[in-house]
């Protein structure tokens, strides 16, 4: 009878390992989608990154919360470019999205807000009035050598909001 509970539980055990093998879709590497047209996401959103006057020259970009584990805190999420764009093959959104990092210029960068929606592969308008959001702040050289991470929170009103860089850590690739 002890054998017999074994096997089936080593039965069990494979048929559960094989249904995880069987439904895991065999992902083959290949080339992006191509596309004949990138179109420029239009946003009202505007962010205005303060305080960074120790990176002058550096590209920047900045993503709010995903939120924590499996909990997500919102509905979508607010990313911060100096261009977005959506690329198109005949007419079509072929899920592709480019997007150009800001500068900081003059110790600040002012940015693009642009919301995406989970779910969605499509970036949006923002024109919202979330406050106290917490944006990641990536900072790096040219020469993608040095980055430097910190965050910014922001008030937002129609879409228009300015922070102060708070720095968090540094990480050097030369290294």
């Amino acid at each position: 009878m002890k054998n017999l509970a074994k096997m089936v539980k080593l039965l069990t055990f494979c048929a559960f390992i094989g249904s995880l093998v069987l439904s895991c879709d065999y992902v083959e590497e290949t080339e992006p989608p191509e596309y004949d047209e990138l179109r420029e996401v239009s946003t009202d959103g505007r962010l205005t990154i303060t305080g960074l006057s120790n990176y002058e020259g550096s590209f920047i970009s900045a993503h709010t919360n995903y939120g924590t584990d499996t909990v997500l805190d919102k509905e979508f999420i607010l990313y911060a470019f100096e261009q977005l764009f959506h690329a198109y093959l005949d007419d079509k959104y072929v899920g592709v999205t480019e997007s150009n990092s800001g500068m900081v210029i003059d110790g600040q960068s002012t940015l693009k807000i642009f919301k995406n929606c989970f779910g969605s592969k499509l970036y949006e308008n923002y024109d919202g009035n979330d406050q106290n959001e917490e944006f990641h702040v990536g900072i790096w050289n040219a020469n993608d050598q040095i980055s430097t991470y910190g965050t910014v929170n922001v008030n937002f009103s129609n879409g228009i909001g300015i922070g102060t860089f708070i720095f968090v850590n540094d990480v050097d690739y030369n290294e």
